[in-house]
């Protein structure tokens, strides 16, 4: 008789703390590109949804509250093993990185029994944005690669997913704020996790930013080259204007009229 699984039994048992248990993310077979990840699993894509079912949402509703207990045991104690997840993730065949993305919103975005300052702690490692600088480089992968790819890409698997978590105040990592004006901080603010902090600055009395966190990865886009990435920047500036100020400057981009060489006079 098999016995079920039990999150939480096996985040509290297993040994976290094995020197070898950083180097199954690294281990992929010769032909990992060719075959379904899930189906034909190497090393890698048996350990990456391991590590993911400490996070998956919830079957049921009697089952809520313990399952969201495990996630946040999970991701207290043992973050640097989920976001390890996310350091090769570009190399990853399409299909394990669309499980990937769903269960991370699914499973941990959409949990509002899970601290959000929690989320926001993993996906954004000493303030370095760490997993979002690794999902940003999923959008250099825009055609199809397999057939089961379908109409979508491994570009549009983290479009959709940036979207609904960095543009959206309130939700995900992105914070409301009051535009070009600072941010009543004595005012409550209603957020996907309502009793939740309103930010990582939100203790200072006079906060400068709400949304520092996005400011990084915000930088690091290329709207120019990429419609994709030209509308998560845009939506991010809508989102959050008081990126608008210290954005443009280190964006490079300029609104001067330029004239051909060639052009009468």
């Amino acid at each position: 008789m098999v016995e079920r699984w039990d999150a939480k039994k096996v985040v509290e048992g297993f040994t976290w703390e094995a020197k070898g248990l950083s180097k199954l993310l690294q281990l992929r077979g010769k032909n990992s590109s060719t075959f379904n990840p899930l189906v034909k699993p190497d090393i890698r894509s048996a350990y990456t949804p391991f590590l993911l079912s400490f996070v998956l949402p919830s079957t049921s509703t009697s089952t809520t509250l313990s399952n969201s207990q495990t996630k946040t045991a999970f991701l207290q104690q043992h973050s640097l093993h989920f976001a390890s997840i996310f350091k090769s993730l570009h190399q990853d065949h399409p299909i394990l990185i669309r499980r990937v993305l769903e269960v991370c919103w699914e499973g941990v975005w959409c949990d509002v029994c899970v601290s959000r300052g929690l989320k926001v702690g993993v996906f954004v490692e000493s303030g370095a944005s760490a997993v979002l600088q690794h999902l940003l480089r999923l959008y250099e992968r825009n055609t199809s690669e397999t057939e089961d790819d379908g109409d979508y890409t491994v570009a549009d698997l983290v479009r959709r997913f940036l979207l609904a978590i960095c543009t959206r105040p309130g939700v995900g990592l992105c914070f409301k704020d009051r535009g070009w004006y600072p941010r009543d901080v004595s005012g409550g603010d209603s957020l996907f996790n309502e009793d939740e902090d309103d930010g990582p600055s939100s203790k200072s009395k006079q906060p400068k930013l709400h949304n520092s966190t996005l400011l990084h990865p915000l930088k690091q886009l290329k709207p120019t080259d990429d419609p994709r990435q030209h509308e998560l920047a845009l939506k991010i500036l809508a989102a959050c204007p008081e990126l608008v100020s210290p954005y443009l400057p280190a964006s490079g981009l300029t609104l001067a009229k330029t004239t051909q060489k060639n052009q009468p006079r």
